[in-house]
């Protein structure tokens, strides 16, 4: 895998993102696909769950 460096404007795809934090940190990629509604869902609810 080539280095990538996000932080300089390099376009990575989410998945891209996670594999290269998968091999940085030695761990497995997550594997669970989910509609972008429900990933929305799910962050506006743990936003507001530490909001309060």
């Amino acid at each position: 895998m080539k280095p990538t460096n996000i932080v300089l404007g390099e376009t990575v795809t989410v998945k891209g993102l996670f594999d290269l934090l998968s091999d940085l940190a030695g761990l497995k990629a997550p594997t669970i696909k989910l509609p972008v509604p429900v990933l929305r869902a799910l962050a506006l609810d743990a936003s507001l769950q530490n909001a309060y």
